[in-house]
C-alpha cells in the first residue's frame, strides 16, 4: 500500500480555542491509483495534503493510529529525514496558481537555492551553478526564462524517416501494407473477422485497431463508443540558421491573460522545426485541413517571447495534421470490452510518435500471449463505458 491514514486528526490551536480541521480521517491509496477527494471550502481538503507534506503551522496538533507512506511512519520521522527523503522528493504538491507560487518579496534565486539546499548538500555555489545551467544548455533563451527541467537520455527523431524504417523493416519481415484504403465494415466470421474495404475484403483472426482521429467510427461498430474529438496541431519549419541550440525544447507559460507552449528543436540542416499545440482547423471526413492563421500568429508570438533571436527568422512552411484527442488526454491501449480478438491503439492525443514502439511491444504481448507484464490498466476503454 503507497498511503495508509486511520483516524487522522490535525486541530489548530488559535486565539478563539482549538479548530477541527481533520477529525478522524481514514483512507488508503495503493501504487498506481488516483485518488480524488472532493468538499465544500474550508471541509480541510488543503490541510490533509499539507499534513502530508508537513507544511502546516507550529501550533498545530496532529495524531493517526496509522500515518504510513509506503510502510514508513511519517509522525515519527525526525524533520531532517523527512526533507531529505521525503519532502518533495516522494510527496509533493502542485498548489493552485502555481505560476505565482514564488514569493515576491524575496529573489528568485535566492528561492530556488533554498529549494535546491533543502534536498542536496550543496554549497550556495554550487545550487548557483545549477540555477545557471540551464543558461549553458540553451544561451539562446529568454533571459525571463528562470529554469526548467531536462532529461538527459532523451532525444528527437524525424517522424517520418523513423516511421519508414519501421515499414520497410516490416516489409523484410513479410508485412503487406495496403495504402489509401478505406475500412467499410467489419463483421465476425466464425472464429474470424472479415473486413469490408474499398480495395475487397480481407479476414484475419485478430485485428489491431490503430485508426486514430477516426477511431470512434470503429468502436461505435463494436458497440463500445468513446468521446473522441478531433484535433489539428500546427507545424512550422523556418528557414535554415546557424547551430544554436542542442536540446528539445519543450516550454510552457500560463497566465491569467495569455497561454504559452511550446515545442522547438534545430534539425542537423539548421532548419528549427516548431510546435505547441496551436490548432488549425479541418474536417476529418473530407481529410481537408487548413492553418488558422490567428493562432499560427500566437504561436510565433511564442517562439520569440522564448527566443528573442527567431524575431526576424523567415517561416519556409507551415501544415497540420489530424490528431485523436480524449477528454482525459490518454490514449486508449488494449483489448476491446465487446469484441474478442479487437484490439486498441488509438487516440494519443498527440504524443502517438514517442509511444509508438513501446504500444507496439504491449499490443503484440496482448494479442500473442494474452497479457502484459506492463501496468496498462488505465489506459483501458473501459474507463468511458461506465459513463456512456
Amino acid at each position: 500500500m503507497l498511503l495508509e491514514v486511520e483516524n487522522l486528526k490535525v486541530h489548530y490551536q488559535t486565539e478563539q480555542g482549538m479548530v477541527k480541521a481533520n477529525d478522524g480521517i481514514t483512507l488508503s491509496i495503493g501504487e498506481n491509483e488516483v485518488f480524488g477527494i472532493a468538499g465544500e471550502s474550508g471541509c480541510g481538503k488543503t490541510t490533509l495534503i499539507k499534513c502530508l507534506l508537513r507544511l502546516l503551522p507550529a501550533r498545530t496538533h496532529i495524531s493517526a493510529d496509522r500515518f504510513k507512506f509506503k510502510g514508513r511512519d511519517l509522525l515519527t520521522m525526525s524533520d531532517r529525514e523527512f526533507r531529505t527523503e521525503m519532502q518533495w522528493n516522494e510527496i509533493s504538491l502542485v498548489p493552485q496558481s502555481a505560476q505565482a507560487s514564488l514569493d515576491p518579496v524575496y529573489k528568485v534565486g535566492d528561492q530556488v537555492v533554498e529549494a535546491i539546499q533543502a534536498h542536496k548538500t550543496v554549497s550556495r555555489k554550487q545550487a548557483l551553478e545549477r540555477v545557471a545551467e540551464v543558461r549553458r544548455l540553451v544561451p539562446a533563451l529568454a533571459g525571463h526564462c528562470l529554469g526548467g527541467l531536462i532529461v538527459r537520455q532523451d532525444g528527437f527523431a524525424s517522424p517520418y524517416h523513423t516511421t519508414m524504417a519501421f515499414k520497410h523493416a516490416g516489409e523484410a519481415a513479410g508485412v503487406r501494407f495496403h495504402e489509401g484504403v478505406k475500412l467499410l465494415g467489419l463483421n465476425q466470421a466464425g472464429s474470424d473477422w472479415r473486413l469490408e474495404t474499398s480495395a475487397g475484403s480481407y479476414q484475419a483472426p485478430l485485428v489491431v485497431h490503430c485508426a486514430g482521429t477516426w477511431g470512434d467510427w470503429l468502436t461505435e461498430l463494436l458497440g463500445e463508443p468513446v468521446p473522441l474529438t478531433t484535433f489539428l496541431p500546427m507545424m512550422m519549419v523556418t528557414a535554415a540558421l546557424p547551430h544554436f541550440v542542442d536540446p528539445v525544447v519543450i516550454g510552457a507559460s500560463s497566465s491569467l491573460a495569455k497561454r504559452q507552449a511550446l515545442s522547438f528543436k534545430q534539425a542537423s540542416n539548421g532548419t528549427v522545426l516548431i510546435g505547441g499545440g496551436y490548432p488549425g482547423q479541418g474536417d476529418r471526413d473530407t481529410l481537408q485541413s487548413r492553418i488558422d492563421f490567428r493562432q499560427l500568429t500566437l504561436s510565433a508570438e511564442t517562439v520569440t517571447a522564448f527566443f528573442p533571436n527567431m524575431r526576424d527568422v523567415p517561416i519556409v512552411r507551415s501544415w497540420t495534421g489530424f490528431e485523436g484527442r480524449l477528454p482525459d488526454d490518454i490514449p486508449i491501449i488494449g483489448p476491446s470490452t465487446k469484441a474478442s480478438g479487437i484490439f486498441h491503439a488509438f487516440g494519443f492525443c498527440g504524443h502517438g510518435f514517442q509511444l509508438g514502439p513501446i504500444v507496439g511491444r504491449i499490443i503484440a504481448d496482448l494479442a500473442l500471449d494474452g497479457g502484459t507484464n506492463l501496468p496498462v490498466e488505465a489506459f483501458s476503454i473501459a474507463r468511458f463505458q461506465a459513463s456512456n
